[in-house]
């Protein structure tokens, strides 16, 4: 029995957070915007021979910058804008989703689904 009242063997050591070596990873660091994101859905009505990345590169080509995300779900595109630069405007917001629908439309001459 030892002074601190425990049996068996005891091992201690200390760790220099400073000194441990970087991590090594390819994805860059999570960076978040402090500003709202915006998320819009997007239906386009395309021949079924268009893979669903042609649409997804299309769509990305409107603002690089400002779409950080494409989901697809069902026959429709979800796309995620995150302003760095301040809140966005809706003037802002519909430039941009007119420049998507017109680069999708392009890219697979489809059309923008109607409700």
């Amino acid at each position: 029995m030892t002074q601190m009242g425990g049996e068996g063997a005891f091992a201690g050591f200390e760790v220099f957070l400073e000194q441990l070596p970087p991590l090594k990873t390819k994805k860059p660091p999570l960076h978040l915007s402090p500003y709202q994101p915006v998320v819009r859905d997007f239906a386009f009505l395309v021949d079924e021979v268009v893979p669903a990345d042609q649409v997804v590169k299309a769509a990305t080509k409107a603002d690089r910058t400002l779409i950080t995300a494409i989901h697809i779900f069902d026959a429709a595109i979800q796309v995620r804008l995150e302003p760095e630069a301040g809140t966005l405007t809706e003037a802002q917001i519909t430039e941009v989703c007119d420049k998507i629908v017109s680069n999708v439309i392009k890219a697979t001459n489809g059309a923008l689904r109607s409700l």
